[in-house]
């Protein structure tokens, strides 16, 4: 084999995530079976247990899922991972058993506080 053949071969390994090095290459996701909150490009917020979370086509399981419409008392989605959301005002749909989302563009990790909070929010219906 060649200088050209090995260097495309690392190349199209790192391109497909097979190098371990690589920035795609596949790793257990560290937020697993942790109350996240997701964000999406196109369906909105929601949080819930991360189930799954494939990188290579940003789509993510969670269990126990709510979509968060809407929220007041937070500047942003990192404050609500940490300090949760306790204005009435807020807006979480009811808990679905299972929810896939995808084009995710960001997930956090949320503190035991948060999660408790998101958790008792009177579901939002109409």
């Amino acid at each position: 084999m060649n200088i050209i053949e090995k260097i495309s071969e690392k190349i199209v390994a790192e391109i497909l995530g097979e190098n371990e090095k690589s920035p795609t290459a596949k790793k257990e996701d560290k937020w697993h079976g942790h109350y996240v909150i997701v964000r999406s490009y196109d369906a909105g917020v929601f949080c819930g247990t991360l189930v799954e979370f494939d990188r290579d086509r940003r789509i993510v399981e969670l269990k126990n899922a709510r979509n968060i419409d809407y929220w007041v008392g937070a500047c942003g989605l990192s404050q609500i991972a940490e300090d949760g959301l306790s204005d009435p005002k807020c807006r979480l749909t009811k808990e679905v058993s299972k929810q896939e989302i995808l084009n995710v563009i960001q997930i956090l990790g949320c503190s035991a506080n948060a999660e408790k909070s998101l958790r008792e929010i009177v579901p939002w219906q109409k």
